[in-house]
């Protein structure tokens, strides 16, 4: 079921332990990129760090995301899928942070909706690119109007929100298949 124009607020999540972007794209938007709230939060760790800190930091950026959901109020959230693949040393970490900020969202009242990052790029693309994803999809977007200004974990939360909002919404981009 689709809302009318304008009273759809898609909040993308880039889930990461040093530089979580976060994007709020509303479906009247009108490919006007300033109208798209942005943030990068979270921070890095010593290898070494005791488990309280790690504790402490999973549940700060938890508490940060819901309180930045609550602030924009989106009607959706579209979360990255985790890509544990890349990262296989610090898969739990991650996982541990999508499951703080899950609870955290949930507790806060917001559903929150997986998004597959290749189905995200094929959307806002026509195709996923096969080789070096993330830096064409990047691209794309700086050619689309993107502003430099905005980090790659900004771009990537923009890029599942635009999915999920292709879903939900009436003002996501989307290219037809090449």
């Amino acid at each position: 079921m689709r809302r009318k124009k304008g009273g759809v607020r898609v909040l993308g999540i880039d889930l990461s332990l040093r530089a979580t972007g976060l994007v709020v794209l509303a479906d009247d938007w009108g490919q006007d990129w300033s109208r798209c709230v942005h943030q990068t939060l979270g921070y890095g760790l010593a290898k070494d760090a005791p488990e309280d800190t790690r504790i402490a930091r999973l549940h700060s950026m938890a508490v940060a995301i819901a309180l930045f959901a609550m602030q924009h109020r989106p009607s959706h959230i579209a979360i990255e899928q985790y890509a544990f693949s890349r990262m296989a040393s610090q898969a739990h970490a991650l996982g541990e942070l999508g499951g703080a900020v899950k609870a955290a969202l949930w507790r806060a009242g917001f559903p929150v909706r997986p998004v597959v990052a290749m189905s995200a790029r094929k959307v806002v693309m026509g195709v996923c690119p096969r080789n070096d994803a993330k830096r064409v999809t990047h691209l794309a977007l700086y050619r689309m109007g993107a502003p430099k200004s905005w980090t790659g974990d900004e771009l990537d939360a923009w890029v599942v929100a635009n999915a999920l909002l292709a879903e939900v919404g009436t003002g996501a981009l989307v290219q037809a298949a090449r």
